[in-house]
């Protein structure tokens, strides 16, 4: 099989890469929207003290 061949072979994927990748993009956003805090603290450069970081678990809704 050439790289042509299997290049052409590989674009029956291309559909659903492109609808997966769409609806993980989509999932993701909602994710953050819903948990606005999961933004701001995976950040290395805006990472809270310790004190901070439980106060805002705390105050999380369940």
């Amino acid at each position: 099989m050439t790289v042509h061949d299997a290049f052409l072979s590989d674009m029956v994927f291309l559909p659903g890469d492109v609808v997966k990748t769409s609806a993980a993009t989509l999932v993701a956003l909602a994710v953050l929207k819903g948990f606005p805090q999961l933004k701001r603290l995976n950040r290395p450069d805006t990472q809270l003290p310790a004190s901070q970081h439980a106060q805002v678990h705390a105050d999380a809704p369940r």
